[in-house]
């Protein structure tokens, strides 16, 4: 049947579709108002997403924390921490943003950091941003806790206990925008 096939339990139905092996995701309620709003700003961003500048407004009104993994794709050890970050996030889906930057298209992100082992994975929380100068212009920035990788990798029992921390506020921010190049 059609419900079984999409998931949607009421007609007419939405039903949308994502990139990364992300499974469909429906909608089952009113197609007007605030709710179906708020179901295509939960869902439309795949489980990750590569980093573009242009949808840094789009992350942060999500209000949720934003992950970033700092990778080299020419580098074959990089891509297994982004296939053990992308299995994470398809287990945390709405819990954070979950976004794959590759260090090639934007290397000015490890000097403005100060990062200088790859990969590496970062959390920001952008609820209370704060304006700081970045790249000849200015960016709302949260507060960010950076994470180096542990022989190469970034482990996924690390990744789970950075977001344990966080959720029970008992993380520790390596990184504030007031102290950022």
């Amino acid at each position: 049947s059609t419900q079984s096939t999409w998931g949607a339990s009421v007609f007419p139905a939405t039903v949308m579709f994502k990139t990364y092996d992300d499974e469909f995701v429906p909608y089952n309620g009113a197609m007007n108002g605030d709710e179906f709003a708020n179901w295509i700003l939960l869902n439309f961003i795949p489980s990750v997403s590569d980093f573009n500048p242009l949808y840094y407004s789009v992350y942060t009104k999500r209000n949720l924390p934003i992950i970033y993994l700092l990778r080299s794709p020419a580098n074959a050890t990089h891509e297994v921490s982004l296939t053990r970050f992308s299995s994470l996030a398809r287990m945390q889906r709405f819990d954070a943003t979950w976004l794959s930057v590759d260090i090639s298209q934007f290397p000015e992100v490890l000097s403005f950091l100060n990062i200088t082992q790859l990969p590496a994975l970062i959390l920001e929380d952008p609820p209370n941003p704060r304006t700081t100068s970045w790249n000849d212009g200015e960016a709302m920035l949260g507060e960010m806790h950076v994470m180096s990788p542990v022989n190469g990798l970034i482990p996924k029992d690390s990744m789970e206990a950075l977001l344990h921390r966080y959720y029970n506020g008992t993380i520790e921010y390596t990184i504030k925008p007031e102290t950022m190049k």
